[in-house]
């Protein structure tokens, strides 16, 4: 017995015999699904925040996760941030941790290309920190 797709009409290629949907539709089901969650999200995340960074009033462009989890999206978790903002909290939290870690990966000749893909951390931090390095 061949089902076809509730949706497009496609003979469903199934792994399971309840399925309804082909797979081509279940992953556009989905991403609608997603969309329309973060849309409704994100209009009661605007309208909680406001528009403007907490901080400096500039347009605000994200939110900082103040556990640093960022599966913890409750309101209470969260303040809108315009990004040069976001970066100066992340680079004050994450300072001491910084250091440590380039002092070490520097120390064992890793080049600044390497540094950035090992630790995520941007091009200009690199060369800012080691250039505050060299200074002292």
């Amino acid at each position: 017995m061949n089902n076809h797709c509730k949706k497009c009409g496609e003979l469903i290629k199934r792994r399971h015999r309840s399925a309804i949907y082909c797979l081509e539709c279940v992953h556009e089901i989905q991403r609608e699904a997603q969309l329309k969650y973060n849309s409704v999200k994100r209009g009661s995340l605007k309208k909680h925040f406001g528009d403007t960074c907490i901080f400096c009033n500039s347009e605000r462009q994200h939110y900082h996760h103040l556990d640093l989890n960022n599966k913890n999206n409750s309101k209470q978790n969260l303040i809108g941030l315009c990004s040069s903002c976001h970066k100066k909290i992340h680079y004050l939290i994450l300072k001491p941790f910084f250091s440590k870690t380039i002092k070490y990966l520097i120390k064992n000749q890793f080049n600044v290309n390497q540094i950035i893909l090992i630790t995520g951390f941007s091009k200009h931090s690199v060369y800012k920190y080691i250039k505050e390095q060299k200074q002292k």
